[in-house]
């Protein structure tokens, strides 16, 4: 994933693009146009494609301040990095001084700037969002791509691979309603739910998990294994809490695409839901 800028506004306002592109496909997960590239508007961005194709194994950023703090004196933890962190995605980053890494993303925004024509101007944000994503369902579905032996980026996107879920509860109970959310835990054994923190032990790290959200607990069944119940269930909000809706129901649920209603792009929330079992865009399971 990067930013890429370059779009102009009538009202003399420039903004620029969070681009995320699948490394095995070359297919565009993420062009989401922000009037200011923050830490909070670039996972809003990062938000809305999960909630649209998954959650990713991994995902490949340079060492921007809304990317990453690792290299800050001290180390901290920006959000990006939360948000990756909470979702089990591994975040990985380029050597300092060396954009040729990401060397896909910097050709897609070569191919952005020439096609869909970023030295123009534009009436206002809706406008030019509107645009982009008009020319990229066109980039993704029909265009040939060079790189990919001359087909559209979506054969390959559409033949990625995805995980097996433990299916069903021991009572038989449908884990895909609103009440229910997943997670995966982090290398720690914790997860992140309701505004609350849940420890399951060092032995579920890396587990994907169920919760059953309801008014009062937090249900966590790994597999067809209660393996904690959370307790009192007091949802709280707050602007900082990037990866979580205002309902405590997160980054990821159990909604399917169709089901889930298209992202406000530029409301300045960080809601957000993700499909359930839906991890992984490729064969090579990671974004650029």
């Amino acid at each position: 994933m990067d930013t890429v800028g370059g779009f102009l506004l009538a009202d003399g306002h420039r903004v620029k693009a969070l681009t995320g592109i699948d490394d095995h496909s070359r297919f565009c997960v993420s062009s989401y146009l922000v009037l200011r590239e923050t830490a909070q508007r670039v996972c809003d961005g990062l938000a809305a494609a999960m909630r649209i194709y998954g959650v990713p194994e991994e995902i490949l950023t340079d060492n921007g301040k809304v990317f990453t703090g690792r290299f800050n004196r001290p180390p901290v933890e920006v959000l990006f990095d939360r948000v990756c962190r909470e979702n089990g995605i591994t975040h990985r980053l380029t050597e300092p001084r060396s954009p040729t890494t990401t060397g896909k993303v910097e050709r897609f925004h070569r191919t952005l700037r020439t096609e869909f024509r970023t030295d123009r101007t534009f009436e206002d944000l809706a406008t030019a969002q509107a645009e982009l994503d008009a020319w990229v369902i066109e980039y993704n579905q029909r265009r040939p791509h060079s790189a990919i032996g001359m087909m559209p980026p979506i054969e390959r996107f559409s033949r990625r691979i995805e995980p097996v879920r433990t299916p069903a509860t021991p009572t038989g109970a449908d884990r895909t309603g609103d009440e229910w959310v997943a997670r995966r835990a982090g290398a720690n054994g914790v997860i992140s739910v309701s505004w609350q923190q849940i420890c399951l032990g060092q032995a579920a790290a890396g587990h994907n998990v169920d919760v059953h959200v309801s008014d009062r607990v937090l249900q966590v069944w790994d597999g067809n294994q209660l393996a904690q119940d959370g307790g009192p269930h007091q949802p709280r909000g707050g602007a900082q809490e990037a990866s979580l809706d205002p309902h405590g129901r997160g980054l990821i649920s159990h909604q399917s695409v169709k089901q889930v209603p298209t992202p406000s792009r530029h409301a300045g929330t960080a809601a957000a839901r993700v499909p359930r079992g839906r991890r992984g865009g490729s064969g090579s399971s990671s974004s650029r």
